[in-house]
């Protein structure tokens, strides 16, 4: 649907559902189309108010409106999804009992090539089907290919489930958003009226109820986006992560059938206190040799220096995607000529590692900035003596949390676990960002 035909529709829903007329002047009307675009107050053009009249008074009164109207929470934000899914959404409880399975993958990505993850496959499906495991984390480097293998298992899996929603946290971050899409698809009986109106930890426990009663799969994409995005304040950022962290609280410890996955650059704190029997943790590494050169396949490449090119790039799929376009744009497609030459990182990964590191803290980039310059494996009693005023209780914890995020590697083959930075992306990456000071 164009946004004419929604918002035609939602007169229609409003008039049928409500009995009554939803009337709309010319602004209001502007302003919504431009919002079903996502398009920001700022370029909204020939409305003829100044833009803080509307950004502030004309805008907030139209989606408190339609709040109101349509029992649900409506906002500038999130109108895009929510409108549309008021309008296809059935509202009889006899449409919704005989259409159970419902899988909403809107914010999902467009399925495409996908090569290998045979194991990362089975075990999220030894965990989450099998198993019935609650809570999944999947992490690794950006980049590393974490949101293609949840859209490959969704698709192998699919029918294991009553229903499966993709949720992509930088489109509406808001736990309270994401309440209002799950609750649209609550059965009649079990949806009061205007169920935003409810405190968040009641919310939970409705959707916690549904969870029990529906064998649900949820998955949450860019995770960290909670806390990395610049439409709310610092101080919405803490209560929403807070609010989240309640949620996987509440998801990891209730009773219920259902699942769900976050995909993310970093883990989050609930996980750390979670019973462990109840949560999963699956780290993403590089493709091996034999996956990676189907990747390479799709280029134009010499066959001579294959394998190098992957051992340098450790399998990155997107970092090996890249250099393979820039080799066959730049060097007729021979391999040897590119890797005489410095060590080729594209700017969209470099984007990705800057998002990661950014969302460290200041101990783990401390950490990461000593690894880097060691030339051999450090245990944790050596990485302590790195850090003297630092307490060792904090230091383990961000050592656990960079190698759940796949920053950094841990080889238990010696009588203590040793640590270090062994990808040649981060460690390039990571001494560009962190140059080495003088003692």
């Amino acid at each position: 649907m164009d946004t004419k035909q929604i918002i035609r529709g939602l007169k229609d829903w409003v008039k049928r559902e409500k009995g009554i007329d939803f009337h709309l002047n010319a602004c209001q009307e502007a302003i919504l189309e431009y919002s079903l675009q996502n398009i920001a107050y700022a370029n909204m053009d020939n409305l003829g108010y100044a833009v803080d009249t509307i950004k502030n008074n004309t805008g907030p009164d139209l989606f408190k409106r339609l709040s109101e109207v349509t029992d649900r929470k409506v906002s500038k934000k999130n109108c895009f999804l929510t409108l549309p899914r008021l309008l296809e959404h059935p509202s009889s409880e006899e449409d919704t009992e005989n259409n159970l399975l419902r899988i909403d993958l809107r914010e999902a990505p467009v399925p495409k090539d996908f090569y290998g993850r045979v194991e990362e496959l089975s075990k999220l499906e030894t965990w989450i089907v099998n198993e019935h495991c609650p809570l999944v984390g999947v992490f690794g480097m950006g980049g590393i290919g974490k949101t293609p293998l949840l859209r490959k298992f969704v698709d192998k899996v699919k029918d294991k489930f009553d229903y499966i929603i993709w949720k992509k946290l930088e489109y509406s971050p808001f736990l309270e958003d994401f309440l209002t899409h799950i609750e649209s698809y609550f059965p009649a009986n079990n949806l009061e009226k205007n169920p935003h109106k409810k405190n968040i930890p009641q919310r939970i426990l409705s959707l916690i109820s549904f969870l029990n009663q529906h064998r649900c799969l949820l998955i949450f994409d860019n995770w960290e986006k909670l806390m990395a995005t610049d439409e709310i304040s610092e101080d919405q950022q803490k209560r929403n992560y807070f609010n989240y962290g309640k949620f996987l609280e509440s998801v990891a410890t209730l009773e219920h059938q259902s699942c769900v996955v976050f995909v993310s650059l970093q883990t989050h704190q609930q996980m750390d206190i979670a019973d462990k029997s109840r949560v999963r943790r699956l780290t993403l590494t590089g493709l091996n040799n034999q996956d990676s050169q189907y990747i390479l396949k799709n280029f134009k490449l010499s066959e001579k220096g294959r394998e190098r090119l992957i051992k340098q790039y450790q399998g990155h799929p997107s970092a090996l995607e890249f250099a393979a376009q820039h080799i066959q744009n730049n060097y007729n497609g021979e391999i040897d000529d590119f890797l005489k030459g410095t060590f080729f990182i594209h700017d969209v990964i470099t984007d990705l590692f800057d998002k990661h590191i950014s969302g460290l803290s200041n101990i783990e980039l401390n950490i990461v900035g000593k690894l880097v310059y060691e030339t051999e494996p450090m245990s944790l009693p050596e990485i302590y003596q790195l850090f003297p005023s630092i307490s060792q209780a904090k230091i383990g914890q961000a050592i656990d949390k960079l190698c759940t995020d796949g920053l950094i590697a841990r080889d238990d083959s010696q009588r203590l676990p040793t640590f270090c930075i062994v990808h040649p992306l981060l460690i390039k990456y990571i001494k560009r960002r962190f140059p080495k000071k003088d003692d």
